[in-house]
């Protein structure tokens, strides 16, 4: 995120990571799904149609505050209007121009072929579960109606694994 220089860009990304939301869903996204006051992110009409909130990080809001000022300050705009506007009128950025500013950015700096905008969901995740957040809260922010599919994001690290007591330990601590 920080070697792009387009604002837009940034903060598209600082959503999908730090919200842990779908492409298509950070690309449909209207200026009144953003919550300051609750740190929320509205997600309407998400998969199998239903909506949620995620969270809405620190780091995410000042980038965010950034991109709107310089973004909608100088013109009017409604609640209702999109926060990422496309190239046509009252249309929304679209998936694949997403998509595609990511590999854009991955081939520049020669990562891995595999990296996608996804990764940065599975990244959330990932590094949700590190910190110690419930699986079942997870699940939720990513509005998986099936915990196993919030378990498959999830793998095992070495840095999920420290602080892990053996059975053993416990047993010989008494």
């Amino acid at each position: 995120m920080n070697v792009t220089a387009n604002l837009k860009h940034k903060v598209i990304f600082a959503l999908v990571y730090g919200s842990g939301l779908r492409v298509g869903e950070v690309a449909k996204l209207r200026i009144c799904d953003i919550c300051s006051k609750s740190m929320r992110v509205r997600v309407e009409h998400a998969k199998h149609n239903t909506n949620r909130y995620t969270i809405l990080s620190d780091a995410g809001l000042d980038i965010l505050r950034k991109y709107f000022k310089a973004y909608f300050s100088s013109k009017s705009y409604r609640m209702e209007d999109w926060l990422f506007p496309g190239q046509k009128q009252n249309k929304h950025v679209s998936i694949k121009t997403i998509q595609g500013i990511l590999i854009k950015l991955r081939n520049r700096l020669q990562m891995d072929p595999n990296i996608s905008a996804h990764t940065l969901r599975h990244c959330f995740a990932t590094h949700a579960l590190e910190d110690g957040v419930d699986p079942v809260f997870i699940q939720q922010m990513l509005g998986h109606k099936d915990l196993r599919t919030t378990l498959g994001y999830l793998h095992m690290t070495a840095k999920s694994l420290m602080g892990v007591k053996s059975p053993l330990d416990k047993g010989c601590d008494e």
